[in-house]
């Protein structure tokens, strides 16, 4: 999996140097660049990424209030500042911005920044093989979108395919064992980094709304107290 990402700055000097510097990360995946605010905010509500860099000092909507906005319908996407207006850091911060970069920003800080946020969205880690109908798999923790029961197997899905593993449920969790697969009802489990928001179901249960996926895996309602505690604790 590599960040997807899109940024914006009208200047566009600064935008180029940024693009050229994000290329040379090849866990970043730039989807779109734009030098205006409404058609950043419009692309990113349409694209869901998983970080968004952007000036603040913009025509029209400002870097604050596009994080206002993107932080209420995408809590848990990753927000980075660039900007040559120090003042505004704490209003950057009351959005819950993973960082602010001040304009001539450092490419190394730059640098760690990227690498904190891939550490978070788990990146780089190790691949899993997985059995699936004879073949053998191979997955990364952060592909995973959720899981479901199915019969004596399990099903796996991912941004771009669904994949029917021969392990009951339970084993295939043992197996993946990551802090970041929740499993959330009987027959489902989700990848937390992944969550965009819940919903009401039914009288015991809520429904997952994922990125990524039309898929709403279910979360039983003895489980919404502590599904919540490791939501805030991991962003």
């Amino acid at each position: 999996m590599k960040i997807k990402t899109i940024i914006v700055d009208d200047n566009k000097q600064i935008l180029d140097s940024l693009i050229k510097h994000l290329e040379q990360f090849d866990y970043i995946d730039l989807v779109y660049s734009t030098l205006d605010s409404e058609d950043f905010l419009e692309t990113v509500l349409e694209e869901t990424p998983d970080l968004v860099i952007m000036d603040i000092d913009m025509p029209r909507l400002s870097g604050i209030e596009l994080g206002k906005i993107l932080r209420e319908k995408l809590p848990y996407l990753e927000i980075v500042y660039v900007t040559s207006h120090g003042e505004y850091m704490r209003e950057a911060f009351q959005v819950y911005a993973s960082d602010f970069l001040e304009k001539p920003y450092d490419i190394s800080r730059l640098k760690t920044t990227l690498e904190r946020i891939a550490k978070k969205l788990n990146v780089t880690e190790e691949i899993i093989e997985v059995k699936s109908q004879k073949n053998i798999r191979h997955l990364r923790i952060s592909e995973i979108i959720c899981l479901e029961a199915f019969k004596r197997k399990s099903i796996i899905y991912t941004e771009k395919e669904e994949i029917e593993a021969d392990y009951a449920f339970n084993d295939l969790l043992e197996l993946l064992d990551s802090k970041y697969i929740y499993k959330s009802a009987r027959s489902f489990a989700v990848n937390i980094l992944r969550v965009e928001s819940i919903q009401p179901f039914s009288r015991t249960s809520l429904e997952i709304i994922m990125r990524g996926t039309d898929m709403k895996p279910l979360l039983s309602k003895n489980n919404y107290d502590e599904f919540r505690v490791l939501i805030k604790e991991i962003n």
